[in-house]
């Protein structure tokens, strides 16, 4: 871990979200990007259609109404925010959506994302969440070669299960 001391945390340029307090910076992507299985469990009654915000969902929730009091009430379990344009139903629902579909039990990804996404997907939730919503468990894959190769679509020495059951039956 003693990289970690290293690693950068913020850029001037670049994926990730601006620096809330000085909008000259951008947060890094690892650090900002390995939660967002959190924001799924409720995207739909924030907004619907395309994935970018522009229609509104059920809850018919401005951006702006998202305030730091209403996502600790949401995903930290702290005190309603008496204060919120939210409706309390509205605010309700989003949070027991979230408790029901966290923690994530399995996470699935490439092993050559455990030193990066990975990493920072564990460190990101232990230090946001509360010891309950941590993953349960994650698995990579890529570890298995084939005639010297990695199994990959792209090399053409892989098949999905469909397909394996469709050339060879089950």
């Amino acid at each position: 871990l003693s990289w970690l001391g290293e690693w950068g945390c913020s850029r001037s340029f670049g994926l990730g979200t601006l620096l809330p307090w000085d909008k000259q910076f951008v947060i890094e992507s690892l650090s900002d990007s390995t939660i967002y299985m959190a924001y799924y469990t409720f995207c739909h009654i924030l907004q619907q259609g395309p994935f970018d915000g522009s229609v509104p969902g059920e809850g018919n929730i401005s951006p702006q109404d998202l305030t730091e009091e209403v996502w600790d009430y949401v995903l930290l379990d702290g005190a309603y925010p008496a204060d919120s344009k939210i409706a309390k139903e509205v605010l309700d629902k989003m949070k027991a959506e979230f408790n029901y579909w966290y923690p994530v039990d399995l996470r699935v990804s490439g092993k050559d994302l455990i030193q990066n996404h990975l990493t920072f997907f564990l460190y990101n939730h232990c230090a946001i969440f509360a010891e309950k919503q941590w993953p349960r468990s994650m698995r990579t894959n890529g570890h298995v070669l084939l005639n010297g190769e990695k199994m990959s679509k792209s090399t053409g020495n892989f098949k999905t299960l469909k397909q394996a059951v469709y050339e060879y039956s089950a």
